[in-house]
């Protein structure tokens, strides 16, 4: 009995500091540098939705930030630089141009998801989920109703 209990102290003392080892890690991954974080108070300060910091498996770096209407992440590098802001839209926060240009192209369809992403080295755009005749179709949109397939 003596030999299972020192076995039991001895596997419990090797376990432990593996497991607060992990969990330390995670703790800290989830605060993002100081860089990150002061380019999303001065460009992103308006929004009082933080929620958490995640890190990505490139380095970078999103908020998760959401209001009453809205849930976005705010993706930045690692030394600050805004990359993109991706905004889960419902079909009825989609603009009416578009809800217009996807029924005419797409008659029936239904918006499953859509996503409003802006960034900086283009135009802002839409990546949409349809449902079309039962079958699952992901487009690309502008403000204008320009769809690309």
């Amino acid at each position: 009995m003596k030999k299972l209990n020192l076995l039991v102290l001895l596997a419990a003392m090797a376990i432990f500091p593996a497991i607060t080892q992990a969990q330390s890690k995670k703790s800290k991954k989830e605060q993002a540098p100081e860089a990150v974080t002061q380019a999303f108070q001065q460009s992103f300060g308006q929004w009082t939705g933080l929620e958490t910091w995640h890190e990505m498996a490139s380095g970078n770096w999103y908020a998760a930030v959401s209001s009453d209407t809205l849930q976005s992440k705010i993706e930045f590098t690692p030394d600050g630089q805004w990359i993109a802001t991706r905004t889960a839209l419902s079909s009825m926060q989609l603009p009416d141009t578009l809800t217009t240009a996807i029924q005419q192209r797409f008659p029936g369809a239904q918006v499953d998801q859509a996503t409003r992403i802006q960034r900086a080295d283009v135009a802002p755009y839409y990546q949409i989920a349809l449902q079309v005749a039962g079958t699952q179709k992901d487009v690309l949109a502008n403000d204008f109703g320009t769809i690309t397939e």
